[in-house]
């Protein structure tokens, strides 16, 4: 039964660090409250949850050394992210799995294939 529901995700932690509800995020929304032992994490296994995230610049800013700066920045904390297991992005999975051994794998199903595609 849902009785509130809340977009801000400061709202959102204070409510379950209050011990009121729960809630499905990303695990990096909260990931210093789970370290800190504030809040309890559980995997959804088999959900196949995504959500894509994009750099966006302003055109008409192309070639500023700020905005150059802003994005190594932002590119380099997505990378630290990734690297510390916070977010799994499908292009970065299949970067990591083509440095492995090849192995026999059975076909994918059509959509994953296409999805594939998709995050190029």
């Amino acid at each position: 039964r849902v009785e509130a529901v809340v977009d801000s995700v400061e709202a959102i932690r204070r409510l379950l660090i209050s011990g009121v509800g729960m809630t499905i995020m990303p695990v990096s929304a909260f990931h210093d409250e789970i370290r800190a032992g504030r809040l309890a994490a559980y995997p959804i296994e088999e959900a196949n949850l995504h959500r894509i995230l994009i750099l966006a610049r302003p055109v008409a800013e192309v070639g500023s050394a700020a905005i150059d700066e802003i994005e190594r920045i932002v590119r380099g904390e997505m990378a630290d992210l990734i690297q510390a297991g916070f977010f799994r992005m499908p292009a970065a999975d299949r970067m990591a799995a083509s440095r492995r051994p090849a192995v026999a794998k059975a076909s994918a199903p059509k959509r994953r294939a296409r999805r594939a595609r998709v995050d190029q």
